[in-house]
Formats: structure tokens, C-alpha cells, sequence
């Protein structure tokens, strides 16, 4: 699995690799989704104009990691915005970049459908996750509390302003 790494959406033939992936998500979260709301959340992304997808990460054609992800109105901007969902890298193929890799596809796809805006929040009762968005080359979202919808170079450019030194 030392390959190169392939981010990309889902189809339908990758039904199997992700919903692999999305049992050890829940797993991981201590969860469960019912075999038919898994089904239907599926299909309803295999709907090219649902507005709920998935990206899939793969090395020499192994899943990886997926993030689920949707696109909404957001009233404050009238315009889509896109929420990541889930996020989940099989534990064997973590600390190789595979979670920022996603984070990158997530908001290409956000530029490519014209979404200006990306939102995500991690648990904060999960040490592994906080450590794993802190090593991202995306900022975590509890950077900038109160605007976790911004673009990468927005997040960085606020937390830069919040972190100078300020004039006593």
C-alpha cells in the first residue's frame, strides 16, 4: 500500500470499498448505522444532483479513507456551502498524509461545484482525531471558532491576525 495515493469520488463500483470503510468508522465511533439507512444514504450519493457524495481514497486500487460529505443552502451567504460529515482512514494506512489528502479533495469538489464555503467539527472527545486534524495542512476548525466555514487561506490568514502580537 505504499503506492500513490488517488483521491477521488465515488461510483458505483466502489460500493464495497466504502462501505468497508464506513463500518470501521462506526466502529471507531462506537456507533452503528442501520443496513438500510446505509442503503439509502448509498444510493441517494450515487444521485448525481442529490447534493450528498463521497471521497474515496485509494493506493495501488486499496480504499484507504473515504469523507462523506453535502452541500446545503447557508442563509448568512445565500450561496451552497459543504459540510464533511464523516471522515475516516483505515488505521493501518494512517500518519501517511491520507486525511489532509481527503480534506484537499473535499474542498477542490467545493470549488468545482462553486461552494465558497467548507465547514467540519471534530469531537473533542477523541484525542486521535484532534491530533490527526492538528497535523493537517488544513487548519482545524477549533482555530477560528467562530468561522469554521472558511477556506484554508482564510482560516490561516484569521488565526495569523489572532496569534500577532498585540500592541500594548
Amino acid at each position: 500500500m505504499a503506492g500513490a495515493l488517488t483521491i477521488r469520488l465515488a461510483a458505483e463500483a466502489d460500493r464495497e470499498s466504502w462501505e468497508r470503510l464506513w463500518r470501521g468508522w462506526q466502529q471507531h465511533m462506537a456507533g452503528s448505522v442501520p443496513d438500510d439507512i446505509t442503503e439509502r444514504c448509498w444510493q441517494t450519493m450515487m444521485l448525481p444532483d442529490s447534493g450528498l457524495w463521497a471521497v474515496l481514497a485509494f493506493a495501488e486500487h486499496q480504499p484507504l479513507g473515504f469523507a462523506n460529505v453535502s452541500r446545503t443552502p447557508f442563509a448568512w451567504t445565500a450561496e451552497p456551502v459543504v459540510f464533511l460529515q464523516d471522515l475516516y482512514v483505515d488505521p493501518q494506512a494512517r500518519g501517511r498524509g491520507i486525511g489532509s489528502a481527503l480534506l484537499q479533495g473535499v474542498y477542490a469538489h467545493a470549488d468545482a461545484i462553486g461552494a465558497p464555503q467548507v465547514f467540519w467539527m471534530v469531537d473533542e472527545d477523541d484525542p486521535e482525531l484532534q491530533a490527526g486534524v492538528s497535523g493537517a495542512e488544513m487548519p482545524a476548525p477549533n482555530a477560528a471558532p467562530a468561522m469554521p466555514w472558511l477556506k484554508p487561506s482564510q482560516a490561516q490568514a484569521w488565526v495569523a491576525e489572532k496569534d500577532a502580537p498585540q500592541p500594548s
